[in-house]
C-alpha cells in the first residue's frame, strides 16, 4: 500500500480500518522544508 499523491499542504484525511476492526481517521499532510517536503500524518496518538 503506497500513500495517495497530495500537491496542497494541508493534505487530505485519510481513514484505516485496523485488524481489530476499529477506523481511525488521520490528515495525511506535508510542509515545505528547505528544497523538499517533510510529509506527516496527524492525529496519531498511542
Amino acid at each position: 500500500t503506497y500513500f495517495p499523491a497530495i500537491s496542497h499542504p494541508e493534505g487530505l484525511p485519510l481513514r484505516i480500518h485496523d485488524a481489530n476492526g476499529k477506523d481511525w481517521v488521520f490528515q495525511f499532510r506535508f510542509w515545505p522544508n528547505n528544497n523538499s517536503r517533510m510529509y506527516v500524518l496527524e492525529g496519531v496518538t498511542s
